[in-house]
């Protein structure tokens, strides 16, 4: 007995009708509406072209850029309602997890990793959310030089909240900023701790 035929999909039939600009086009068009979407065409694309060492590192941020923007409405919700459920939660951790990923294999770009802290950075001084260590570990991950660290202790220090500060401090420390560190830490001696974070700086 014969095999049935699978029936021809009729989008394949129109794509390979089409021009290799309207197909392009259509690309486009499909993934300034979705960052899932966008993402995705990066990592497929990553996959099946070769790429200059410009566009790999261009992809790469662009990657970092789309989870962000997958995940924000998520993480907007939770920090307006002040968590939320669990299963979004861990939704918003998990893609937190992939951008600290590809920030990891060091290959994003300054320009895109500065726009990561800049976006993260309200919803740490909120502090609303419930996920303070995912979103200080994202702004830690996106620094890579000295030059990154110290931008983002003082934006941290200028939200004069208590946990923001304490991880300023604790930047300025790891950094050996003898003079910024002391300033910080004098502010806060209260406990046996901070006393003996300050005896063995």
């Amino acid at each position: 007995m014969p095999k049935k035929k699978t029936p021809a999909d009729p989008l394949t039939d129109l794509l390979a009708a089409a021009e290799p600009e309207t197909v392009k086009n259509l690309v486009v068009h499909l993934s300034n509406f979705s960052p899932e979407v966008r993402r995705e065409c990066f990592d497929y694309l990553k996959q099946h072209v070769k790429l200059t060492a410009e566009q790999e590192i261009n992809s790469e941020g662009e990657i970092a850029m789309a989870l962000w923007w997958e995940l924000y409405p998520d993480l907007e919700d939770l920090d307006s309602y002040g968590g939320g459920d669990e299963k979004i939660e861990y939704h918003v951790v998990g893609l937190i997890d992939d951008i600290q990923e590809k920030l990891a294999a060091k290959k994003v770009d300054e320009k895109t990793r500065r726009e990561l802290v800049e976006e993260v950075i309200p919803f740490i001084k909120s502090g609303n959310a419930g996920l303070d260590d995912p979103l200080f570990a994202l702004a830690y991950s996106a620094c890579y030089s000295d030059e990154d660290w110290r931008s983002l202790a003082a934006t941290l220090e200028t939200m004069k909240k208590d946990w923001p500060t304490d991880h300023a401090r604790r930047i300025y420390r790891e950094l050996g900023d003898r003079e910024k560190y002391l300033e910080l830490r004098r502010k806060k001696l209260v406990y046996g701790m901070d006393y003996y974070d300050l005896a063995t700086f």
